[in-house]
């Protein structure tokens, strides 16, 4: 679960049934109207050389779907502090059934994916999700770049790029938000880079089953 340091009696409530801090993180934003769209667009443009990306909207294509999950296991190497989690394993059924909640609620998903030409593999990716009912906001979701790619400014190359894009195609949106661990100081140098600044600060908190049995009084 998360608290969020906007609302104090989160942590209150979290510490009262047995909860433990686990990651702090902080929920950045990116003022779209103050964007320097000439350097977004030149960070779009730099395609590094041996790497394509792919956009994808809404429904990963069939060609799309091992290069994206491939990408997707480099959240695996994201700082996760004193989290317990497993290993991330995204499988073509939860993109179907992730694609089919969001087009039953309305939002919109954008994925950039990044491909080692030479090999074919997905390399990175950068998602967003929008909803048009919501228009002022977009979210920025998971980025990662595999650890064997990285020195290449994929990052921000996908990141760019995706953003280029919202400029283009959400001209009502004001702000991306986007959540990063505090510990997580390459991805919080990348925001900083284009522009994002903190908004406020959140802590994912863990509750073992037992802490939450005793809590609910099933355990004395």
């Amino acid at each position: 679960a998360q608290a969020t340091d906007r609302v104090p009696a989160c942590e209150q409530f979290a510490r009262a049934i047995g909860s433990t801090p686990g990651l702090e993180m902080k929920t950045s934003q990116l003022d779209l109207r103050a964007v320097d769209r000439e350097k977004v667009a030149a960070w779009a443009a730099m395609s590094p050389a041996g790497y394509r990306l792919e956009r994808i909207d809404d429904t990963v294509p069939a060609d799309l779907v091992a290069p994206y999950i491939e990408a997707t296991h480099a959240l695996n190497d994201m700082p996760q502090g004193d989290m317990k989690v497993n290993p991330a394993r995204l499988t073509a059924q939860q993109i179907r059934d992730r694609e089919s909640t969001f087009l039953q609620s309305g939002d919109r998903l954008w994925i950039v994916v990044a491909i080692h030409e030479k090999t074919g593999a997905g390399v990175g990716f950068t998602e967003a999700t929008w909803n048009p009912r919501i228009s002022h906001v977009v979210g920025q979701v998971g980025t990662a770049v595999v650890e064997s790619h990285r020195g290449h400014r994929l990052g921000l190359w996908m990141k760019a790029t995706m953003l280029k894009r919202i400029l283009e195609d959400c001209p009502e949106a004001k702000v991306i938000r986007t959540g990063n661990a505090n510990v997580n100081a390459r991805m919080l140098a990348l925001n900083t880079e284009l522009g994002f600044v903190k908004a406020w600060s959140l802590t994912v908190w863990q509750l073992t089953l037992a802490a939450a049995r005793k809590a609910v009084g099933l355990e004395g």
